[in-house]
């Protein structure tokens, strides 16, 4: 057996796993706020992104993990839209174990890489697997996925509507919490500093009682979680099929209607309603993915999910319902 020490005296004998190893253990995820390496649309508009400017993580394979920071927005470019399919590009920051390090400038600038790696183009694309990304960034180079871009036929602008956010927040690694009793689901008493949870049960998803400092809050109760449900389609739209999620609907914990499922073939107008416990307060508009571009879907207070036309090329070939989260209100 072998016991080993990180960094005693600084003279260089301590290796990457050594310096990095615990960090790795403690926080699991991959960026440090809301806004860091976020991407996002350029301006002025055209084929290419930003990635906002923070600090991030990213593990390897070896149980270690580099961190590392971005102090202004980067741009990516993207390369030409296929002029006969919509295509998947994935955004990734990568570390390329190639590139010269040096002790001055310290902290190695330009060896962390930002890098858009493209999809097949399809009437269906689908964003590129981790094969095809690990060939793109370097063998051995570990590698963090911030985004996916839905690049449209034949597009000269990148939007926020095409960008699906991919990154995962940095927060303590699970296991870490001292002096808690989890059995059958309950909590019996649990610290943090100054955060005491004096009496919580899980079984029922019923809090009973929580105490924050001087603030207290009883009675607290959230909703179970519902399985998904399956609406009526109207107006000739059908389930997509070939393996692809069925339209459906269900409620979460905290009260958010959520969609999903590949439908098509159907006109532009209700695609189904929802039923009372699921309806939105006020109009909420998304956009979907469809064949050949992009769709505008609307739910209303009446709980209609309405396709309420196409954009960048898009037709009913198919219309993916995923993605579409709002609060239920009414």
């Amino acid at each position: 057996m072998t016991v080993y020490l990180s960094n005693r005296d600084g003279n260089g004998k301590t290796s990457e796993e050594g310096h990095y190893k615990f960090q790795t253990a403690v926080f699991s995820g991959n960026v440090l706020g809301a806004t860091a390496l976020q991407v996002k649309q350029n301006s002025p508009l055209g084929r290419s992104v930003l990635v906002s400017a923070g600090q991030y993580k990213i593990d390897t394979s070896s149980g270690y993990s580099y961190t590392g920071w971005n102090t202004a927005d980067e741009v990516v470019a993207i390369s030409t839209a296929d002029p006969a399919n919509p295509r998947i590009t994935t955004i990734v920051v990568y570390v390329d174990k190639n590139a010269s390090t040096s002790p001055s400038p310290p902290n190695n600038p330009g060896v962390t890489k930002f890098l858009a790696v493209n999809g097949t183009p399809g009437a269906i694309p689908s964003a590129p697997n981790s094969t095809v990304i690990q060939a793109a960034v370097g063998a051995g180079n570990p590698y963090v996925i911030l985004a996916n871009v839905t690049v449209p036929t034949a597009a000269s602008q990148i939007v926020t509507a095409n960008i699906s956010d991919q990154r995962t927040q940095v927060t303590l690694a699970s296991g870490l919490i001292g002096a808690a009793s989890i059995q059958d689901g309950g909590v019996a008493t649990a610290k943090l500093a100054d955060l005491a949870v004096s009496t919580a049960k899980i079984a029922d998803l019923a809090i009973t009682t929580i105490k924050l400092g001087n603030n207290q809050v009883t009675a607290a109760k959230i909703e179970a979680q519902q399985a998904w449900q399956s609406p009526s389609l109207v107006n000739s739209w059908t389930n997509y099929g070939s393996g692809w999620a069925t339209a459906n609907y269900m409620k979460d914990s905290l009260g958010f209607v959520r969609l999903r499922g590949l439908i098509g073939n159907g006109a532009a107008t209700t695609i189904f309603t929802l039923p009372v416990g699921y309806r939105p307060l006020a109009n909420v508009m998304f956009v979907g993915l469809a064949s050949g571009g992009l769709a505008r879907i609307d739910v209303n207070p009446t709980g209609a999910v309405i396709l309420s036309g196409y954009f960048s090329g898009g037709n009913n070939g198919y219309l993916s319902l995923s993605n579409i989260v709002f609060k239920a209100e009414q």
